[in-house]
């Protein structure tokens, strides 16, 4: 990885410390081994709290599901997105196969993965999920339902709407004159959103299209064949009558 992106990932996991602290997430981050074999890591410690019956006093510590989260830069990165996994020793429902983190801004293709895409933007969506699907009562954390967050195959899984809008909220604070602001990047979220969901219908009205000639083929055959037997059984009906 040349010297200006890795400079560019150490200023994106310091910019995560200060976001995980002003938004209250429950995100554990720090540096994995993984120079050594030509990528960078993360390893991300996530809390799904699932007692909401913490003492107003705090003097009891909320129970929570532990989960360890692995972020892999490669060499390519940021032209390639970075590998997010879930390395808990069960699968995950809501996670792609091998617990992957599957959202559709990972997936590797020049019009969904996005060069300047923010890796606080993508922790913050793990985050929601997480809790989400974890947390007995999501809501309380400022996170969606799972109802709403249906599970997806892999790579066609939307960042959470709540985890936007706490990245767009922290962003708005540290807005400078060098970077993009949060109206800026408020309108670029939402016209990739509108894009993806666009070619989301135009694979689905392909896909009824194909449908429909098969259908519409399989009706002419049968039509054909049924046409068929009437004039094999008016043949019949006149040979019998000439007999």
């Amino acid at each position: 990885m040349e010297s200006r992106y890795l400079s560019r990932v150490e200023k994106e996991f310091d910019e995560l410390q200060k976001f995980i602290e002003e938004a209250n997430l429950n995100l554990t981050v720090t540096r994995a081994n993984g120079y050594e074999n030509g990528y960078i890591a993360w390893k991300v410690i996530h809390e799904s709290p699932i007692d909401d019956n913490k003492n107003p006093d705090e003097s009891t510590e909320m129970q929570s599901i532990k989960s360890t989260i692995i972020v892999e830069f490669t060499d390519e990165y940021p032209f390639k997105p970075p590998v997010l996994f879930c390395s808990d020793s069960t699968q995950h429902s809501f996670l792609g196969e091998g617990n992957r983190i599957s959202f559709n801004r990972l997936r590797d293709t020049k019009t969904e993965w996005l060069v300047w895409t923010p890796i606080i933007l993508i922790l913050a969506g793990v985050h929601d999920l997480f809790i989400s699907y974890l947390s007995t009562n999501p809501q309380l954390f400022g996170c969606a339902s799972p109802q709403v967050l249906a599970k997806k195959p892999d790579f066609d899984m939307k960042i959470p709407q709540t985890a936007i809008e706490k990245f767009l909220d922290f962003r708005t604070v540290h807005e400078t004159s060098t970077g993009m602001n949060s109206v800026e990047q408020r309108r670029i979220i939402k016209l990739y959103d509108d894009e993806w969901d666009l070619a989301q219908i135009d694979n689905q009205l392909g896909e009824l299209k194909a449908r429909r000639i098969k259908v519409l083929k399989a009706i002419k055959t049968g039509l054909g064949s049924e046409a068929g037997l009437r004039r094999s059984g008016r043949r019949r009906k006149n040979q019998n009558e000439g007999d």
